[in-house]
This record gives structure tokens, C-alpha cells and sequence, in this order.
């Protein structure tokens, strides 16, 4: 058990150090007035130049120093030597950052075999450092220091609720799930499609939200984020017949019973 606390503590200080200076290169990047070059990859989504060189530069520098595994967005995946493995989404937000909304991040996780040992997200445009390990979850704001989160407690009608669909064949479009959403919207303060997964889940983890849905997600999405709302009290929902997550804070649990039994309902038919 010590042994294993050691490699981990190993992994997340050269961890923090190499996304610090990839997200330095990012920020320099977005506040350039060149336009930063795009291209298309399958299912019509949209890469840079900049995704493709976090990926590697964190792969090269991490699997190097450790016999790990990794699983990237833009990248085969690589089977671990050690137990232990690194999922990373380069740039989670890239519409955003190719637009120029300051709203993207970095996102990678640490798993040991099956578990999530540890997380990061870092938002390069605000300086702020999320983190997640030892069941607890850490905010560091422009490099002062780290701050142990603690959990808050929300009303559903000072709640905001954030979401993110997809495609056309999104339960979002269904007429039942529709009116179950939309008496939730209702009795809440407002709705937010912000494009970035990890972000979002992480303003539930931090309080700011109080719940976050998306369908078609893949690991790298939500794997570090994920873990920094757990440590800090969130519950979490995977529909996994549908592809839906549902992150939520458990003070507004209650009133997500009828809109959860109606995706579950939902997902089951379409198994």
C-alpha cells in the first residue's frame, strides 16, 4: 500500500509540472491574433495543431519516466506495463479555443488498473488548477496555494443546470424526456451549454452547478473531472445502454427522481 502511495505521489508532482507547461503554450497560442489552423477528423469533429502537440508532449514525457498505459482522444491507445494508466483529452473545449472563447482546458487521468487514482484539469486562459487524489479535491488559482474544496450544499431554484448533446438521436429530443428536463428548468435558475465537458463537471464538484448531462461521452471526456466531483460529494448516474452521465449534487436529488426514471425507462428500450 505504501509502495503504491509512493508511485502515485510520483506520478501526480511530474504530472502537474508537464500540464502547467503545456497549458502555458495554449494560453500563448489563444491570445495570438493568428488564426489557429483546424481540420476535420471522423464523425466531423474538429482538431488543431495544438491538440495533436499536447498529446504528445505528455505522452513522450510521461511514458518515458514510467512504464505506464495511455488512452488519448488523439492517439492509439498503449497497454500498461506497470498497472497503471494516463487518459488524457488534450484540449477539452476545442471549438472553444479555436474560437477564441476562454472556456477549454486540460484534462488527464490517472488509473491504477480499473480505479481512478488521481485527476487534472487545468484551465490554461484563467489559471486555475484542479485536482483531484487521496479522496480529496484541490482548487489552485493563478499558482497560489492549493485550497481543499468543501462540499456545498444548493437549492434546485438557485441551481444551474448544464448539459451537452451531441447529435439528432440525443434523448434530448424525446417528448418525455423533454417535459421531465423542462419542468426541472422551470423550478431551477437557468441552463448552460458551455463546450467542455470536464469544465462543466467540475462546476458541479466546486458548488457553481448543480448538475451537468451528457450523452455519447467517451472517457477521456469526463475521467478526471469525474473523480474531482466525487471526492467532493457529488453522485454520478451512467446509463450505459444510452451513453448518458449525469453528475449531480445530491442536495437536488429528490427532484431528479421522475427526469432520472424517465431516461432509465428510455434506455432500456433502446438496448
Amino acid at each position: 500500500m505504501i509502495y503504491q502511495q509512493n508511485q502515485i505521489k510520483k506520478r501526480i508532482r511530474f504530472a502537474q509540472k508537464l500540464l502547467l507547461a503545456a497549458g502555458r503554450k495554449l494560453r500563448r497560442t489563444f491570445h495570438k491574433s493568428k488564426a489557429i489552423e483546424t481540420f476535420q477528423k471522423e464523425h466531423n469533429e474538429t482538431v488543431t495543431q495544438l491538440d495533436l502537440w499536447v498529446d504528445q508532449f505528455l505522452m513522450k514525457k510521461l511514458l518515458k519516466a514510467f512504464k505506464d498505459g495511455w488512452i488519448s482522444e488523439e492517439s492509439p491507445k498503449i497497454e500498461s506495463l506497470s498497472g497503471y494508466t494516463w487518459i488524457l483529452d488534450p484540449i477539452d473545449g476545442t471549438n472553444n479555443f479555436c474560437e477564441r472563447i476562454p472556456f477549454f482546458c486540460i484534462s488527464l487521468a490517472l488509473y491504477y488498473r480499473d480505479e481512478a487514482v488521481a485527476g487534472f484539469v487545468f484551465d490554461p486562459i484563467h489559471k486555475v488548477f484542479y485536482s483531484a487524489h487521496d479522496e480529496r479535491s484541490f482548487v489552485q488559482k493563478r499558482f497560489i496555494k492549493k485550497e481543499k474544496l468543501k462540499y456545498k450544499s444548493l437549492l434546485l431554484s438557485e441551481s444551474l443546470l448544464g448539459y451537452s448533446i451531441r447529435n439528432k438521436d440525443s434523448l434530448c429530443f424525446d417528448i418525455e424526456v423533454q417535459k421531465e428536463w423542462s419542468l426541472l428548468i422551470e423550478k431551477s435558475k437557468a441552463t448552460r451549454r458551455l463546450g467542455s465537458a470536464a469544465l462543466e463537471i467540475i462546476l458541479v464538484g466546486t458548488g457553481q452547478s448543480a448538475l451537468y448531462w451528457i450523452e455519447s461521452y467517451r472517457i477521456w471526456d469526463v475521467a478526471a473531472a469525474l473523480l474531482f466531483a466525487k471526492n467532493n460529494g457529488m453522485k454520478s448516474l451512467e446509463i450505459s445502454e444510452t451513453g448518458i452521465l449525469l453528475v449531480y449534487n445530491p442536495s437536488i436529488e429528490k427532484h431528479l427522481e421522475a427526469f432520472i426514471t424517465t431516461l432509465l425507462e428510455k434506455g432500456k428500450k433502446n438496448s
